[in-house]
């Protein structure tokens, strides 16, 4: 079971990401979120954070007595944890399918790593090794189409939770303001908006698993997928390329092109060596027609 985190034993930059988790008692019940987090400018951890109770109401609370697990953040009034409530936060499904997804491409990229770790220490054969990255680049080419069909999904779901974000918030403002000009009392204003809160809440949290989903693996998924120099036979290369790689591309002939995964050690070296040898001939001929053109 994954353990409770004191937020001032957190960095900066995990830090950031707490901002609209939602706020658990240590009975596991859902008591508000949080909505700032005040950090000390000169050793960079945090002091306090202000949470948004559920009642409508803001208090800061120590930054010590609040907890990080699993997607949400426990508060504990003392700062001491008696009980490790169970704390689950509902996720998105096409965003628990992508995480899987990916996770998976993690570990089939330590395996090609490692097979040719296996390969360079000759603990492997050639043979072998061409059979097993096969089979790992076949089931990268799987994983990266349904990745990036979920990725899709999860931007149009993004932009649907951000909507019903706004619209939520503009009835909880009127609601506010009814507050504010004496309207409707305290009591009232709770009783109105108990669920439309929660359904705010609710929204934020998904909106935001998918937003940090989105921007965590906006720069790792390229590395993590795209794992050929070049494009198999009647498939598209995504990015495209730039003019002078079109250009270096097109020179390239196609023969080599094809033969380029299948060539053998011994083969690379012959190859290598009859290039050198036709060069050597070419250079030769030219300083014949040279010597003779000034002559």
């Amino acid at each position: 079971m994954e353990s409770a985190r004191p937020l001032n034993d957190m960095s900066f930059e995990e830090l950031k990401k707490l901002i609209k988790l939602p706020v658990m008692d240590e009975e596991g019940r859902r008591i508000g979120v949080v909505d700032k987090i005040h950090v000390d400018a000169k050793k960079m951890i945090a002091k306090n954070a202000e949470i948004h109770f559920q009642n409508g109401k803001r208090k800061k609370v120590p930054a010590s007595h609040l907890f990080y697990i699993g997607g949400a953040i426990l508060y504990s009034k003392d700062g001491v944890l008696r009980t490790m409530p169970k704390v689950t936060v509902e996720m998105e499904p096409d965003l628990a399918k992508a995480k899987g997804i990916f996770d998976k491409v993690r570990v089939i990229r330590q395996r090609l790593m490692k097979l040719d770790e296996l390969l360079m220490e000759g603990k492997i054969t050639e043979a072998t090794f061409k059979i097993l990255r096969n089979d790992y680049e076949n089931q990268l080419k799987t994983l990266e189409e349904l990745g990036v069909r979920y990725v899709d999904r999860l931007k149009k779901r993004l932009v649907e939770l951000e909507q019903s974000e706004s619209e939520l918030s503009e009835k909880l403002n009127i609601y506010e303001a009814r507050l504010y000009v004496g309207e409707i009392t305290e009591l009232e204003y709770d009783k109105l908006t108990r669920g439309l809160r929660v359904e705010l809440d609710k929204v934020r949290n998904q909106a935001k698993m998918i937003r940090d989903f989105l921007q965590d693996y906006a720069e790792k998924i390229p590395l993590m997928m795209h794992i050929r120099t070049e494009p198999e036979r009647g498939e598209e290369q995504i990015p495209e390329p730039k003019a002078e790689e079109r250009l270096q591309e097109e020179t390239v002939p196609p023969a080599q092109k094809d033969e380029e995964e299948e060539v053998g050690l011994e083969s690379m070296i012959s190859n290598i060596k009859n290039y050198y040898t036709r060069l050597s001939e070419s250079i030769g001929l030219s300083g014949d027609e040279e010597s003779q053109s000034t002559e």
